[in-house]
């Protein structure tokens, strides 16, 4: 087909032969038949939708609410003493085991980077100390430990035994004397 030739679609093609034949008496039974027949149907519809509407609901609303309340309130009652506390039981008895697993792997979590921080800094000490020569009592910028002191005094005692900033409630402290 070339550019300057077109083709030309009729969209409406006569009927001729047994279209013809086809169409007309099948028109003529649609609308002697089918749409009478459809009219009615509908009308009877309308029909039943009104008497429904005013004369078949309201009545029927009554035996309804009676029926529900019948089984409605054993059903709330049963739900409410007896599905709710065994709910309760099942959610604590599941929930608390894996709530307590969860915290502590939080736990784990979080003293994992301290862990670490802690063990790269004991490496780092150890490979000072290996390759400078430092003893541990050198470093610079930690405490040596909490001198020893007597009760009575203010001054340092070399050889008492450490005694600890803090007294615990469970500690007696004596007397020396």
């Amino acid at each position: 087909m070339d550019a300057g030739e077109h083709q030309i679609l009729d969209r409406y093609v006569p009927d001729t032969g047994l279209a013809r034949v086809i169409r007309i008496p099948v028109r003529i039974v649609v609308l002697v038949v089918v749409l009478p027949v459809r009219m009615v149907r509908d009308l009877l519809a309308a029909c039943w939708h009104a008497l429904d509407r005013t004369l078949l609901r309201p009545p029927g609303r009554g035996p309804a609410r009676l029926l529900r309340h019948l089984t409605g309130t054993p059903v709330a009652w049963a739900y409410r003493t007896v599905c709710t506390p065994v709910g309760a039981f099942v959610r604590d008895a599941l929930s608390a085991p894996a709530r307590r697993a969860a915290a502590g792997a939080g736990r784990a979590a979080r003293g994992a980077p301290v862990t670490a921080r802690e063990t790269v800094r004991q490496a780092r000490r150890d490979a000072g100390r290996a390759l400078v020569g430092k003893t541990a009592g050198a470093r610079s910028g930690e405490p040596l430990g909490v001198p020893a002191r007597t009760l009575g005094s203010t001054t340092t005692v070399p050889s008492a035994a450490q005694a600890s900033e803090t007294s615990l409630l469970s500690e007696k402290l004596v007397k020396q004397g």
